[in-house]
């Protein structure tokens, strides 16, 4: 869910605490105000544009119909979807099939979720490890910023640990990966039960080898 650049102010990814997952991983991933990591807990401060904050995204509903919402402690003050302004705190609400455009606005600092989920008749194939609580669940309605783009292409950096060799991942669709620049090698495995591939990848000529 992007945030909307009008007036508006900025949000991040959402941290997993100061040392690391410790085997779980936060269902609130909607993140709201600036971190401060001076004490135990990670703190949303204010930031100096304010604590409004708007959050626009396209709910990809398989089909027509109802779908249960789910949110945490932090509860928009306003929402729309498909422009429709919903009632405070709902238990549902009413999608059609394909795009259904979704704004949030919230007023405050801190952690939320905001989940759609519809009937399925899918039973479930299994439970990925370091995941959300609804990360294999059927009926959990995707969304995407970018509807109108028919092929999406994601690109992800970060900083590796030294001496990377190789790293382990899963994705959809298919996949090119460089570290310091060059080209590593892939090797695929098996699919997972989200349908995502999963990936080896090796540095070509590894620092110190």
């Amino acid at each position: 869910m992007p945030i909307l650049p009008a007036g508006a102010s900025k949000a991040i990814p959402a941290p997993q605490g100061h040392h690391g997952l410790k085997e779980n991983v936060s269902d609130d991933f909607i993140v709201l105000g600036k971190p401060d990591y001076t004490g135990i807990e990670i703190a949303y401060k204010p930031e100096p544009e304010g604590t409004r904050y708007y959050l626009w995204t396209t709910a990809l509903s398989p089909k027509a119909g109802e779908a249960r919402l789910q949110m945490g402690a932090i509860k928009p003050t306003a929402s729309y979807i498909n422009t429709i302004a919903l009632e405070p705190n709902p238990e549902t609400v009413v999608l059609q099939e394909e795009a259904n455009p979704v704004l949030l606005r919230y007023d405050q600092t801190g952690r939320t979720h905001f989940v759609l989920e519809m009937e399925s008749n899918t039973a479930e194939k299994g439970k990925t490890p370091l995941a959300m609580t609804w990360y294999d669940k059927p009926g959990i309605v995707a969304f995407d910023a970018s509807p109108e783009r028919r092929k999406p292409v994601g690109w992800y950096r970060f900083l590796s640990p030294p001496g990377l060799r190789k790293m382990r991942f899963a994705a959809h669709g298919s996949v090119q990966t460089w570290a310091a620049g060059v080209p590593m090698t892939l090797t695929q495995g098996d699919i997972a039960v989200d349908g995502a591939r999963a990936y080896e990848a090796v540095v070509a000529d590894p620092p110190g080898s």
